[in-house]
């Protein structure tokens, strides 16, 4: 066998075990999401413990999801009910880790999601760790759940914000980013108690690391939120 024939051989081996594309048709067709926590068949070949992986072919990244939780059932099943339709579309190997804080404490969103991190990397060898609020719902199958080389903040456009961003140093909501970036910035404050804050913290430690945040087009970074009174505001909350 020739050198080019045993490349083109070796091409041909790589092709065959490596996911294919998203499809066209469901990669542009934005899918409604319908706000329902009915068991969705797309959930029964995911484990008890919340993996997944393509069958017959390499997924693409590895990732883990983590969710802050609390008192939110409903919205983690209409969550996870969305969600896991657009990972498997996505070819994506993932785990899902849903952080419960209990009590009655002020909720702490930057301590349970460096919890997340810490669990998710005893658990398994993961490429990219995906911080995912419990009330977005994705829109769009374009808007990747995998980590580029930098930070991504994957949700730039939310509906209840006529999808526009109301500032640029916002990356609260879904943030993708690789371990090795979550180390350097020591991950997530502890100190901030009370919804928001945390994830403006985050956006300035990135910054003084000199971390570029990238971000998706409007156009297919979009997401529904599902409506919920929040209590507990942080009196320190930077913006809006």
């Amino acid at each position: 066998m020739t050198k080019s024939s045993s490349e083109e051989a070796l091409q041909n081996i790589i092709t065959q075990y490596k996911c294919p594309p998203l499809c066209r048709k469901t990669a542009v067709e934005r899918f409604q999401a319908a706000l329902q926590p009915a068991p969705s068949p797309a959930l029964k070949d995911v484990s008890q413990g919340g993996t997944w992986s393509p069958e017959g072919c390499v997924a693409r990244q590895r990732i883990a999801i983590t969710i802050p939780f609390r008192d939110r059932q409903k919205h983690l099943d209409i969550l996870v009910y969305n969600l896991v339709p657009v990972l498997k579309r996505q070819e994506v190997a993932f785990g899902v880790f849903v952080v419960e804080q209990f009590g009655n404490s002020t909720f702490n969103k930057g301590r349970l999601m460096n919890i997340g991190f810490t669990e998710a990397r005893k658990y398994d060898e993961f490429d990219c760790f995906i911080f995912h609020d419990i009330d977005l719902i994705p829109e769009d199958d374009r808007n990747m759940y995998t980590c580029s080389e930098k930070p991504r903040h994957m949700s730039p456009a939310v509906d209840v914000l006529s999808y526009t961003s109301p500032y640029m140093a916002l990356v609260g909501g879904v943030l993708s980013i690789k371990a090795e970036h979550f180390f350097k910035i020591n991950g997530y404050s502890n100190i901030y108690w009370g919804w928001g804050a945390e994830d403006d913290d985050m956006f300035y430690k990135l910054s003084a690391s000199k971390i570029t945040v990238l971000r998706p087009p409007f156009t297919i970074g979009r997401y529904k939120m599902i409506k919920y009174d929040r209590k507990d505001v942080s009196p320190i909350r930077l913006y809006f």
